[in-house]
């Protein structure tokens, strides 16, 4: 009871910390970004693993400022009656050299009511703003996850009227995060289709089909959803 109230207060401390930043930041500089989105899945599918094999609710909220970025994300599913089964808060910053972007940052993971109950990782992309906007991104974690995960991207947009649609590949390696094994694990193809609804609203629909590449830790799976993203400032 004592751990779990202690984990409880741990929440509540990162996320007074997040709008307490909010409100400072929002007195200093027109150069601030205050966005989130509520996505609403089929199955709750993270790095190609099945983490909840029922319909799964998501959301974040992001705080920009000089290319540095502050993100709460939060999850939760149908199988545990849509109780939160994972809040993270995610510190990064990303910048460009001419046609390469870099990104890089560290995320806190936290499990209410699982084991375990956190984690933490650090991680880098590297984009090229060339055909197919090929990436790298590789996450390091350091804590339960115990492992590195390192995923290869590619992918093209194309406007259909005023709609976006985003075509997307993926190929993730895994070298023992929170399997045990290490080689090729997933292989991500994905189409989102954005909608504008307004100046700051939109709403996105996208569908994935994930194959598995590593037959012991990982199944194929097909899955869906929407998502409402609103730009508050």
């Amino acid at each position: 009871m004592l751990k779990r109230k202690i984990k409880i207060n741990s929440i509540m401390t990162i996320i007074s910390i997040i709008f307490g930043a909010i409100f400072f930041v929002s007195s200093v500089s027109a150069e601030i970004s205050l966005s989130g989105n509520v996505y609403a899945n089929g199955k709750y599918i993270w790095r190609g693993q099945n983490l909840g094999n029922a319909e799964a609710t998501s959301y974040d909220l992001t705080l920009g400022f000089a290319g540095v970025n502050l993100v709460l994300f939060g999850n939760m599913d149908s199988i545990r009656d849509h109780k939160t089964t994972e809040l993270d808060v995610t510190l990064n910053y990303g910048t460009n050299f001419g046609i390469m972007g870099i990104s890089g940052g560290y995320t806190y993971y936290t499990f209410p009511g699982l084991e375990p109950d956190s984690s933490q990782e650090i991680y880098l992309t590297l984009v090229a703003d060339v055909l197919l906007q090929p990436s790298i991104s590789v996450y390091g974690d350091f804590a339960s996850g115990n492992g590195t995960y390192i995923l290869f991207s590619a992918g093209h947009s194309f406007d259909i009227k005023s709609a976006t649609v985003n075509v997307g590949a993926s190929v993730g390696y895994n070298v023992n995060q929170w399997t045990g094994s290490t080689g090729f694990s997933d292989l991500p193809i994905s189409v989102t289709t954005i909608v504008p609804l307004g100046e700051k609203i939109s709403l996105s629909q996208k569908v994935v089909a994930s194959f598995s590449l590593d037959q012991t830790n990982y199944s194929n799976e097909f899955y869906g959803g929407i998502s409402i993203a609103y730009k508050f400032f």
